[in-house]
Parts: C-alpha cells; sequence; structure tokens
C-alpha cells in the first residue's frame, strides 16, 4: 500500500508542476499521508454500499433489476433487499461483503472508534 501512496503522490506532484505549482509548498507527503489516513473512512463505507450492487449474482440481475420503477427503488431504498435475495444464492457475494464490513471494521478499529 505504502508504494501505491508514493506513487500517487509523485503523479499528483507532476500535475502540480505541469500548472507551475510548487508540492512542497503546497503539500508534504507527510501532510498527504496524515489526510488519506484522516479521510479512510468515507472509501470504506462507501465499498460496502459499492459492493452490495457491484457483486450481484448474474444470475439474480434480471430478477431484482426488472423494470424502470424497480430499479429507482433499488438504488434509492432497497439495497438492504438486494443482500437478503443475494447472500443465500452466491458464496462469492458472500464472501466479497464479509470482506468489505471487515474493512471498515479494521478502520474503525485504527481510528478508535470500537
Amino acid at each position: 500500500m505504502e508504494d501505491m501512496m508514493e506513487y500517487y503522490y509523485e503523479k499528483m506532484c507532476d500535475i502540480f508542476e505541469e500548472y507551475g505549482l510548487r508540492p512542497d509548498k503546497l503539500l508534504s507527503y507527510e501532510e498527504f499521508e496524515n489526510s488519506c489516513k484522516y479521510y479512510r473512512i468515507l472509501p470504506a463505507i462507501m465499498a460496502i454500499n459499492h459492493n452490495v450492487l457491484v457483486y450481484i449474482p448474474p444470475k439474480l440481475l434480471k430478477t431484482l433489476f426488472r423494470g424502470e420503477m424497480e430499479i429507482g427503488n433499488i438504488m434509492c431504498e432497497g439495497r438492504a433487499e438486494i443482500v437478503r435475495k443475494c447472500w443465500p444464492e452466491c458464496q462469492k457475494y458472500r464472501n466479497k461483503i464479509r470482506e468489505t464490513v471487515g474493512d471498515l471494521v479494521d478502520v474503525f478499529r485504527e481510528m478508535k472508534l470500537l
């Protein structure tokens, strides 16, 4: 993970420099790293919301998304229903959702929120 962070920071600095900005004056690597740690809870929460839909087993897609009205309801209100329908049907779905929730729990523990 550290290698990815360093790579991202380097690329971000390259972009700053293209616009005539001095990255060392705007955001040090330490400040960048601290901000990533501070805000890491948001992507962990969003990953759950995202993965509930992304890992729907293909055989259930047509059942869950039959019409425009149903798609709207699922996107706005019915994600818990998706989990209830997909959970017993697909081990891969269960594994991914467990992993994603586990990641959020890890972030909460690291941030001393649990």
